[in-house]
């Protein structure tokens, strides 16, 4: 929770609360464990599967990773140690000993461990991820194994020599990750097929250095083939060599990525954590050489799959934290299971199950669940296949969960789910003839399938090596073979007899074991996956992602794909999308001489629909030189771009990106697709200059709202300053002054941004000066000028400064505009528009920008100075001139001499007080609280000890009221102030609507009494200083090389040129208040916590509408349209100048909020309206909430809904019944100073905001 003004001072604030932090050093007792055998009652899986107790304290603890060996034995790495080096979990000991791999058996077969070994122990810091390789002799006996663990800052193997069960040797891999003692770093091991071994790299948020202090830190290191491979990409999915040679980046851009995992083609699937409130927890299919969006730079959006160069995730499950990953290949479950991802979510407490339907290039599922349990302590982490095809899940078993929430260092239980009525069976591993080792390669289990495959290569290696494999039709002279014939025989009749999964593994081994020849011949193989998995064998190519340095030139190996190209070549024609998409990959890196041609026909035979084949064209065509994309951009590529087509056609972005958790459900619809639409897919990928001349041949063509936005996003993507003229002359051609004010603020932003050297254009000023003349356009225009630097500009924005007819927004338009023009004189100017105050009772807009902006122009510390004691002058206008002192240092310490010696007003005294105690300089702060000291609401006794609060029951509703109070108007501090719950409430910190789901109240009250070390990696605090001498403080949600977007405490939005940034850095204190619990009494804070844990019902954010307006019409007149049938987003609407209006797609921002001032600014006669599909997995009630100042109007289905009276800043709600499947939102909205809007549905299952995500889900 947080506050519109939080103070700053962490000890003075603490020493108020007394015995609190004493309570916080102490362990806490166990509130709500119940015994293994209770929890595993509790559990609930899927229908027609059983689930039981296998393992529990004090077997295992704590468990963190999970492997199963090929005789069924379940290895555990453990974490009792978590995170302690940090001092963090300052509650709990430092256990000596840990942290351990156990390997459990169950010796008797009653189906659990009676048996536990320690392979390894002082393990420090925790132990994360664990891959088991087992070594077998040619007899077939146990010779021990190696084991990878992630441990950074090194990627550990620990050896087991003699094969008994102890390792004897621990030495790196590799050396130099981040993310030391945290969970941030180096993990999620698990070998390949390919002989590889697979792993992840989180984004190294909080790397522990040697003093104890934190910093981000990536992975830096230098392999054993001489290859300097780092990263400033945040999380990476990454792979190596087994002897530590060829260490290669997959994949970067994601968050926090618990485990990677393979399936039997060797596609690799990722779980991506990320911070609560973001509903953005994700499962990506990795691509080679793909960006997963994280902080991406130019995107609002929290994994920026709006723009070009991301790759879409798989599916998203909202909030949570996703821990193992595994792609189960076993046969004991039923159908669906087969080839499905199963991902561990500690957060929600639950099994995910993704079922995977090949899909185009890539894959799409649903979101089911595998496995929950009603015990609020159950927080699988990991699960993994056991030889019989069941599935062992491994529970962390605690209150709480992730880098903040670690209470219990002696408990943890393993869990086995199967088929209800299925018989575990014990494994009998033959590892010492062929007919044994493919039946190891068959088993669902890595360790033994990659056993067996070294197994059968060892084999082969003892024959001779020109044998052949023999006709399995003649079987009679079997018993004379050659070891590799015998051996290749076996594998040959696997791949030609075998179950998908099984002659995937047959292929690799026959690879490994006969050379190119194996994968060359099954590039015509009748199975796509397996002609798909023959071009990866030939041609994966990862060599030079990310920062690639050789310090020996020897390892700098050529393209894989550049020896096979006669074989690949002809692959461009197949008729596999998948096939297609990995020879692009495999082709990316080779010479457009070699490989143009084929690149041009698998360009196109692009549908037009599928995202992440336009990625893989983009990684394989955007660095080509010009005169190769010109000739790909002549307009012949896709046929005729004249028809006339009035379809509704698939256009970028082509994956649904109005929420963080939106994913492309398994048989949702594509639309149809056009030459035009694909020849605009396939520019807005590339985003280059050669792409503007047919981009301004079929601009002017485009009469739809949909193609307009199209060609806007192309131009918008395009970082060359030539993009400038084509914006300019997209302006100066339409007639829709909607778009044209739309196309002069993108314009006004790239100007300020990396179009800074098209300032100059005579066309862009042309267009701005035309445009300033034009009222409808006039505020966008200004803010263009102002992004020119062009003072010629300067006379017409001043009258409009002064314009008594114009808007608020346009007078402060043209202050702003001026202050970052600064002609001459402009200061001079502003003193008139502040002089026009003096006297008066009220200010202005005007005079009030001018004062916000004086710093804009020199040095205006005097003059503000004097402001603020001007009794003569408005409140209002003081007031301004107050907050925009006192963000400097000197204006801070200036205001305090001003309180010391008795000459600040009283009047501003309480503004004072609020600014100096939250201000960015930390002895600013720490006088304040001496001189302006924040008022106590509350006693200030000593509360009670926190388990007696946790323990005693509270009044959700009355917890509500304490949430929402200070929104009221009473002044206290006010949780809703920074956290939005379920549609009400402001967005500052994350949204809380289901934070009941993965936080007990323990939990939750430490986050209330030490809010800064709980503070979430998203939601650090910037502060910024400007170089007009002032410092702004906040959390960033768009932070492009176009603006920087800050959210204050007191949710304001303050939008930063990266031209005017002098310095820039983070912050550990939270903007979340130190002192929350000093303003409420014991109840208080009992009924708060009851109110949190009740947060468990989702919500849903409506993030793209289709709009229309201005219209003019009112309660009192007739409708533009009739609201109360279908809507047809085709047809035209006649507005207010008779002019043909459209529908058109408007995006809301990061928080929900979509800007309507283009459409109907400040004018309460204009209306706006706006249709959003509702898309509902089942029939239920729902409650709509909306938030905006404006007049309302809303229709679900064609009936109008009766909203609750307008309360001020009070959002307004109703509750809907939901149909399953398809629905119809349209809402009406006046113009207003404040034009905005944003629409949230909370409602037991999510909702979808797109009619063809509304498919019913077990979920």
């Amino acid at each position: 929770m947080s506050h519109r003004n939080p103070p700053r001072t962490r000890l003075a604030r603490w020493a108020g609360l007394g015995v609190w932090a004493l309570m916080l050093s102490g362990p806490l007792v166990g509130f709500a464990q119940v015994s293994p055998v209770e929890s595993a009652r509790k559990l609930k899986p899927a229908e027609g599967l059983e689930a039981t107790l296998w393992a529990s304290e004090p077997l295992v603890n704590n468990p963190t990773n999970m492997d199963v060996d090929s005789r069924g034995r379940v290895w555990v790495t453990e974490g009792l140690n978590y995170r302690l080096h940090r001092a963090r979990n300052t509650g709990l000991k430092k256990i000596d000993e840990a942290d351990r791999i156990k390997i459990l058996e169950d010796t008797d077969g009653d189906g659990k461990a009676d048996k536990v070994t320690v392979f390894a122990d002082h393990i420090y810091p925790v132990p994360m991820g664990l891959a088991v390789e087992e070594h077998y002799g040619k007899d077939g006996k146990y010779k021990g194994c190696k084991v990878y663990i992630g441990n950074s800052p090194d990627l550990l193997v620990l050896e087991d020599t003699d094969g008994d069960d102890k390792a004897d040797k621990r030495y790196p891999l590799l050396t130099g990750f981040g993310g030391v003692d945290s969970d941030h770093g180096v993990h999620g091991m698990v070998l390949g097929l390919d002989g590889k071994l697979y792993f992840t790299h989180g984004d190294g948020c909080c790397s522990v250095q040697q003093d104890h202090t934190e910093r981000p830190q990536n992975f830096d290191v230098v392999d054993k083939s001489g290859r300097h491979v780092s990263s400033d990409q945040l999380a990476n999915t990454l792979r190596v060599n087994r002897d530590g040679t060829q260490f290669e980046v997959l994949a970067d851009r994601q968050r926090n990525n618990y485990e990677t995992s393979l399936n039997a083609f060797g596609n690799i699937f990722t779980s991506d954590n990320d911070d609560d409130g973001n509903r953005g927890s994700r499962v990506i299919w990795v691509m080679d050489g793909g960006q997963y969006g994280y902080r991406t730079p130019g995107s609002p959006r929290h994994w920026g799959e709006e723009v070009p160069g991301t790759v879409p995730k798989l599916v998203g499950t909202g909030n949570g934290s996703p821990c193992g990953i595994m792609v189960y290949e076993g046969k004991l479950f039923p159908k669906e299971y087969e080839g499905a991802v199963l991902e561990a979510d500690a957060g929600t407490r639950q099994i995910n199950f993704f079922p995977l339907s090949r899909h185009g290039a890539s894959f799409r599922t649903e979101y089911k669940v595998f496995l929950g349990s009603d015990d609020p302590w159950f927080r699988p982490v990991d699960m993994t296949a056991a030889p019989d095809g069941s599935v062992f899940v491994a529970d962390w078993y605690d209150a709480g969960v992730g880098g903040h929430a670690f209470k219990d260092q002696d408990t943890g239980r393993i869990y086995r789910v199967r088929p209800i009525g299925a018989k575990a069976k014990a494994a009998k591993p033959d590892f010492g003839t062929v007919h044994g080792l493919i039946e190891a390669l068959k088993s669902p289990v890595v360790a033994a399938q990659d056993a067996a495959r070294r197994g059968l290569i060892e084999y082969a290696k003892a024959g001779d090596p020109n044998a052949k494999p023999v006709d399995p039709n003649k079987p009679e002279g079997a018993k004379q073979l050659d070891p590799k014939q015998e051996a290749v025989t076996a594998l040959v009749n696997l791949f030609s007899a075998g179950q998908p999964f099984e002659r995937a593994r047959a292929l690799w081994v026959l690879h490994a074991i006969v050379g190119d020849k194996a994968a060359e011949d099954a590039l015509k193989d009748r199975d796509p996956r397996i002609r798909e998995q023959a071009v990866r064998i030939l041609g994966r190519d990862d060599r030079d992602n990310g920062r690639v340095e050789y310090k020996d030139q020897a390892a700098k190996l050529p393209a894989p794909a550049s020896a096979h190209l006669e074989a690949l070549l002809p692959l461009a024609a197949d008729p596999d999308a998948g096939v297609r998409r990995e020879l692009i990959l495999a082709l990316r890196n080779l010479p457009t001489g070699q490989v143009g041609d084929a690149l041009k026909t698998l360009a196109r035979t692009w549908d037009g629909q599928d995202r992440w084949y336009l990625e893989a064209l983009g990684l394989a065509l955007g660095g080509r030189d010009q005169a190769f994309l010109e000739s790909l951009f002549d307009g012949t590529l896709y046929g005729d771009l004249t028809s006339d087509d009035t379809r509704q056609v698939a256009l970028p972005p082509y994956f649904p990106v109005d929420r963080n958790e939106a994913y492309l459900v398994a048989g949702t619809k594509d639309l149809p697709a056009s030459a035009l639409s694909k020849t605009l897919g396939l520019a807005w990928r590339i985003h280059q200059p050669a792409v503007l001349p047919l981009l301004a041949r079929i601009s002017p063509k485009l009469d739809s709202p949909e193609l307009q936005q199209a060609a806007d996003d192309v131009v918008m993507q395009i970082n060359d300053p030539a993009g400038a003229e084509a914006l300019a002359s997209l302006a100066a051609e339409s007639n829709d002054s909607i778009r044209k004010r739309q196309v002069l603020e993108l314009l006004g932003r790239k100007l300020g941004g990396n179009w800074a050297a098209a300032r100059a254009n005579p066309k862009v000023l042309q267009v701005i000066q035309t445009a300033l003349g034009d009222p409808l356009t006039r505020p966008s225009a200004m803010q263009a000028a102002a992004a020119t630097g062009d003072g010629r500009f300067a006379d017409e924005i001043k009258s409009q400064a002064r314009n008594p007819k114009a808007s608020d927004e346009v007078r402060v338009a043209a202050v702003e505009a001026l202050g970052q023009l600064n002609p001459p004189r402009v200061g001079e100017f502003f003193d008139e528009l502040i002089a026009e105050t003096k006297g008066k009772n009220h200010s202005n807009s005007s005079a009030e920008a001018a004062v916000r902006t004086l710093p804009k122009l020199g040095d205006a510390n005097r003059r503000l100075a004097d402001l603020i004691v001007a009794n003569d002058y408005p409140l209002g206008l003081r007031r301004e001139a107050l907050r925009t002192f006192a963000r400097t240092s000197e204006g801070g310490r200036r205001v305090l001499a001003l309180a010391r010696e008795d000459k600040l007003p009283a009047d501003l005294k309480t503004e004072a007080t609020t600014v100096v105690n939250s201000h960015v300089d930390g002895k600013i702060r720490d006088e304040a609280s001496k001189i302006l000291p924040l008022p106590k609401t509350k006693s200030g006794r000593p509360l009670p000890p926190f388990g007696d609060l946790i323990r005693r029951d509270g009044r959700a509703d009355r917890g509500r009221d304490v949430f929402f109070r200070g929104q009221e108007g009473n002044g206290l501090v006010s949780c809703g102030g920074c956290h939005r719950v379920q549609g009400r409430g402001d967005w500052v910190g994350p949204d809380l609507s289901t934070i009941g789901t993965k936080y007990g109240k323990d939990e939750l009250l430490r986050s209330i009494l030490n809010p800064s070390a709980a503070i979430g990696y998203n939601y650090k605090t910037a502060v910024v200083a400007t170089k007009d001498g002032q410092v702004f403080t906040g959390l960033p949600v768009e932070d492009g090389p176009d603006r920087l977007v800050l959210k204050t405490a007191e949710a304001k939005r303050i939008s930063i040129r990266p031209g005017d940034i002098d310095d820039r850095s983070s912050s550990d204190v939270s903007l979340m208040p130190e002192g929350l619990a000093e303003t409420m009494g014991d109840q208080d804070l009992v009924d708060l916590l009851a109110f949190l844990t009740t947060l468990r019902q989702p919500v849903s954010i409506v993030g793209q509408y289709q709009v229309i307006g201005p219209l003019a019409d009112t309660n009192s007149g007739s409708p533009a349209f009739d609201p109360n049938v279908k809507i047809n987003l085709r047809e035209t609407v006649t507005g207010p100048d008779g002019r043909k209006l459209s529908w058109r797609r408007l995006d809301a921002n990061a928080e929900g909020r979509a800007d309507l001032s283009t459409l109907a600014g400040d004018d309460p006669k204009q209306v706006v309206y706006l249709h959003a599909p509702v898309g509902s997995p089942v029939e239920q009630d729902a409650q709509l909430v909306l938030e905006t100042k404006g007049d309302l109007k809303v229709w679900f289905n064609g009936k109008e809904l009766e909203l609750p009276k307008a309360q001020e800043n009070q959002p307004r709600s109703v509750f809907v019944r939901i149909p399953k499947g398809a629905s119809d939102l349209l809402i009406r909205t006046a113009g207003n100073p404040n034009a905005a809007l944003v629409t949230t549905l909370v409602a037991d299952r999510p909702v979808e905001f797109s009619a063809e995500e509304s498919r019913p889900s077990t979920r």
